[in-house]
Order: C-alpha cells, then sequence, then structure tokens
C-alpha cells in the first residue's frame, strides 16, 4: 500500500503527471515573473530609455522572451490545455506583474535578478523533468535567460561607468 503512494508521489515529482508540468508551464508563461511580465516589462524599458545600447538590447530580449513564451505554450497544448494567460491557480495575467520602473540603473538591476530567478525557475523544473523533448526547449530557454543575464550585467556597467 505505501509503496504504491510513494510510487505515485514520486511521478507526480519528476513531472510525469502532465498537469504538474503544465501548471510550472502555466506559472512560467503568465505568472508574476513568467514571459509575458519580462515581454511586457522590457517593451516598456525600451520605449522610455534613451540610451540606444540598452533601447536596442531590451528590444531584441523581448523578442527572445516572446519564443519563450511561444515554446512554453505548445508545451502546454501538448500537455492537452489550451494556454490561457493564467497562471497555475487560474489567476489572470495583470499589468500589475509588469516593471514600470523609468531609471535605467534601477531596471537593469532588477532586470538581472529577475534573469537569475528564471534560470532558477527552469533549472528546478529541468531537474524534475523526464522527457527529452520538453528537456530541450528548456535547456534553450536556460541558455537564452543567461545570455540575457551577461547583456544585462555589461549594460549595467557601462551604465554605471558613464554616469561617473
Amino acid at each position: 500500500m505505501f509503496r504504491n503512494f510513494n510510487n505515485r508521489l514520486s511521478r507526480y515529482n519528476s513531472y510525469n503527471n502532465s498537469f504538474s508540468l503544465t501548471c510550472e508551464l502555466k506559472n512560467s508563461v503568465s505568472g508574476k515573473n513568467g514571459e509575458l511580465s519580462g515581454i511586457l516589462t522590457y517593451i516598456f524599458q525600451h520605449l522610455i530609455t534613451s540610451d540606444e545600447n540598452i533601447k536596442d538590447a531590451l528590444e531584441k530580449i523581448s523578442q527572445d522572451e516572446m519564443r519563450h513564451m511561444e515554446m512554453l505554450s505548445n508545451l502546454i497544448v501538448q500537455n492537452g490545455e489550451v494556454p490561457y494567460f493564467v497562471d497555475s491557480a487560474n489567476n489572470f495575467f495583470t499589468s500589475r506583474y509588469v516593471g514600470y520602473e523609468t531609471n535605467p540603473k534601477i531596471f537593469l538591476m532588477q532586470n538581472i535578478k529577475d534573469e537569475e530567478f528564471a534560470i532558477k525557475n527552469y533549472t528546478r523544473i529541468l531537474d524534475n523533468l523526464q522527457d527529452e523533448k520538453t528537456r530541450e526547449v528548456i535547456e534553450d530557454i536556460i541558455e537564452d535567460e543567461k545570455n540575457h543575464l551577461d547583456i544585462f550585467r555589461r549594460l549595467l556597467n557601462a551604465y554605471s561607468e558613464n554616469e561617473n
């Protein structure tokens, strides 16, 4: 009796249960720290900054985040769900999730934190995945997020040097 329960718990924790994976994917798309929040935050920052290097990087990174959202949404569809913009608790996405900071130094520091969070989140998801195709998608996203982190760090350093 207990062995069956532990077996089921093990499967649930390793995302063999498509429901638990779909919940994680929904949060990664439409949750407070999801791809949709990142897209809209980076587009907002792109619109309000006058620094051309930051502006260009934000535009390219927001496009990467759109691609991530599409990839994750496709995984949600493959798991038999509709990729509504809701999190795992069925809370609708809200613009309160968007970062509206206008100071480039401050928003670059926040972007760094957000990219670090994304890397940790996707790594945690990856650690529990069994399906090889899904692993490849998440690994690709992690690589992009690491690249974004590096770009934001370099932009922050350059912006800070120009401030002085």
